[in-house]
């Protein structure tokens, strides 16, 4: 198992990691629904509580450390969240992929789901494992294969932000807490990113394996950990 901190506020910030979209209205109630306890009065009545300061643990750890931002209208009792890097490749969401055959990332996910169905020979789809609310990109009908599809980019120094390390990890946790047979993540963008996290953490994985597609030689690499 890998060990990771899992804060109060942490099922918003993979709740918002798994959009693909760039702005995100959650009503009050609805972000109560996705932590699993009512926000509480100072987030109902005080804008100050939705600052978007790293400072305050609870908006690090909810939003800003997946490249969110909220806005508050307490008239709606709802929040929008707004991720501007959602079409960028230095963010693990979605967009479009800084390749030199660049491609969206609906045909990405797309490709990556026929690739990983060829390779276990089991159609993949989009989906959710019993017992979990959140949406895996890939599932097979019987569950005994579940995996997910990472987007990260180094940083100019040439390491990767300790917040994306986390949410690696993260992903690896929910991963090994299913009982598929079956447990993978595929990394796209840079292979470095999957590389590097593996050397320090390697280790702490049980069960999960990790694989590298690179679009534009169509290749799959499975990483042997040690």
């Amino acid at each position: 198992m890998v060990g990771i901190y899992m804060g109060k506020y942490s099922k918003l910030r993979m709740y918002l990691g798994d959009q693909n979209e760039t702005r995100i209205q959650l009503t009050f109630s609805e972000i109560g629904e996705i932590l699993g306890f009512p926000l509480p009065p100072a987030a109902r009545n005080h804008p100050a509580w939705w600052t978007n300061d790293e400072n305050r643990t609870h908006a690090m750890d909810g939003w800003l450390a997946q490249g969110w931002k909220a806005k508050v209208n307490f008239e709606l009792q709802q929040v929008s969240f707004l991720n501007t890097g959602n079409t960028v490749s230095t963010k693990d969401k979605m967009g479009d992929i800084r390749t030199s055959a660049t491609i969206n990332a609906s045909d990405f996910e797309n490709k990556v789901r026929t690739v990983m169905s060829d390779f276990y020979s089991k159609e993949l789809v989009t989906g959710q494992f019993p017992g979990f609310s959140k949406s895996f990109y890939m599932i097979s009908d019987e569950n005994e294969i579940v995996g997910d599809i990472k987007y990260f980019t180094m940083t100019n120094e040439g390491s990767l932000p300790p917040a994306e390390f986390s949410v690696i990890a993260e992903h690896v946790w929910l991963l090994e807490k299913t009982t598929a047979l079956h447990k993978f993540l595929v990394f796209g963008n840079e292979r470095r990113v999957p590389e590097e996290w593996l050397k320090i953490y390697g280790n702490l994985v049980h069960d999960v394996d990790f694989f590298f597609y690179n679009y534009e030689d169509d290749r799959l690499e499975k990483f042997v950990l040690k």
